[in-house]
């Protein structure tokens, strides 16, 4: 965007600040002007007389000069009381724009105000979290945001202090409106009437949903594209939208894309010769959620040696078990009582270790020493970061991949394991792999105007 264009805008809005100010001296102007052009007595004589233009300019000093040009109007009370309260009337006018230019100069965020006023076209971006970020830097890769598109960020201000300032606020700047991205008033701030897009990212599925359905009221054209965090929910909620409301809407999860890159970064294992032949999909359906060892009648009976081990079934473990199950034995650490997937025919035959993964008689017991590729991929970083230590203790050949939440620790980390692990780690950030999914509905919605 031009820097002159935003400055125009920025203009815009200022009048729009002073317009009754300014409306207000233009009648006093225009009153003034007619009394006096009437009822000044010097314009009852020809030889005083002066045309509409000249009392005009008489009136211009009374309200804006020291000396005025029009002489005092003996014996009309009328255009006396106008010639004594136009300099008054100039005054508090002048009051009022030193107040309102006070207010102008000291409040940083009027120019970030008026950018969101008069955004067109754009794109709302809701929740600077660790996705938020994410979307937006390749947002702006792509699309050259910042030059090209607008874009309005809405945010409670919890996820704006760990954004490059420089993304923000260097010009041309990124306006940003802090509120409750659910509350009607705060998505009209951002204008989401004139939007091509508004994307929810928040790590909470309620105050996503709310805040789309809110979105969709107030702008039925524009695409909504929302981050779940349920998969199930995900789906259901899917195809009850499409067939109740707009096509407009979009579900992400918020791992998509990070579970396909783990069974990549497995290296490419290829089917072991005793692994299951048919598909995660074609799974029997699942037995009882106890460990092969205490499912099977003979007590010295020891478990087959894992193929993978994986800590953590939540959505991106499961995702990864789908992908990885055709290839070998697979062992989950989860130290959850109940896992969220446990009805699931994917998990048929396959074992669970319901313990903590930071421990060494955990990460023994599921056979790590033994196993190909170890995943690690908890919510939980430090946890996370722990285990694969251990892991990589017990068996320093595996690939392991860690799953590592915070954006910049990631990049950080990959370059300073590399030395103490050596070429078997692999470092993911699952908001970088779902970032592209976001960016690619926003350019559908670009490609859609």
């Amino acid at each position: 965007m031009p820097k002159l264009y935003r400055i125009y805008r920025y203009a815009r809005f200022l009048l729009d600040r002073f317009k009754y100010l300014i409306l207000f001296a233009a009648i006093a102007f225009a009153i003034a002007t007619a009394i006096l052009y009437h009822l000044h007595p010097d314009q009852a004589k020809p030889e005083t007389h002066k045309d509409l233009g000249e009392v005009s300019f008489g009136v211009f000093e009374l309200m804006f000069a020291s000396e005025p040009a029009l002489p005092y109007p003996k014996g009309s009370v009328i255009s006396q009381v106008v010639y004594f309260s136009l300099p008054v009337l100039n005054i508090l006018g002048l009051a009022a724009a030193v107040a309102q230019f006070s207010q102008i100069l000291f409040d940083h965020g009027l120019y970030n105000r008026a950018q969101a006023e008069h955004a067109d076209g754009h794109v709302i971006l809701c929740g600077l979290g660790r996705l938020g970020r994410e979307v937006l830097k390749q947002l702006d890769r792509r699309h050259r945001l910042k030059r090209k598109h607008d874009v309005v960020i809405v945010d409670d201000g919890t996820g704006l202090h760990d954004v490059d300032p420089e993304m923000i606020s260097k010009e041309p700047i990124i306006p940003v409106i802090r509120g409750d991205m659910s509350h009607a008033e705060t998505l009209r701030a951002a204008r989401v009437d004139r939007a091509v897009a508004v994307v929810l990212m928040t790590g909470d599925d309620t105050a996503n949903l709310e805040a789309a359905l809110l979105a969709n009221e107030l702008n039925p054209r524009a695409k909504i594209v929302l981050r779940m965090s349920n998969k199930r929910v995900s789906h259901r909620l899917d195809a009850l939208l499409k067939r109740s409301l707009s096509k407009t809407f979009q579900l992400i999860d918020s791992v998509e894309g990070s579970a396909p890159k783990c069974f990549t970064l497995c290296d490419e294992m290829t089917p072991t010769q005793d692994a299951p032949a048919q598909s995660a999909r074609a799974l029997p359906e699942a037995p009882p959620r106890i460990g092969w060892r205490d499912a099977h009648p003979d007590p010295d009976f020891v478990a087959p040696q894992p193929d993978v081990v994986i800590c953590g079934l939540g959505r991106l473990g499961f995702g990864a078990l789908l992908l990885l199950r055709p290839y070998g034995r697979i062992v989950v650490i989860d130290h959850a009582p109940r896992l969220h997937y446990e009805d699931e025919p994917a998990l048929a035959g396959v074992r669970v270790v319901h313990a903590d993964m930071t421990l060494k008689r955990t990460l023994q017991e599921a056979g790590v020493e033994s196993a190909r590729a170890i995943l690690i991929l908890t919510p939980n970083d430090t946890e996370n970061l722990e285990a694969a230590m251990v892991a990589h203790d017990l068996n320093r050949t595996a690939r392991i991949v860690l799953r590592i939440n915070n954006s910049r620790l990631s990049k950080r980390l990959e370059g300073v394991l590399r030395d103490a692990f050596g070429d078997t780690l692999r470092v993911i950030d699952p908001a970088q792999h779902a970032a592209p999914h976001f960016v690619n509905a926003v350019s559908q919605a670009y490609e859609s105007q």
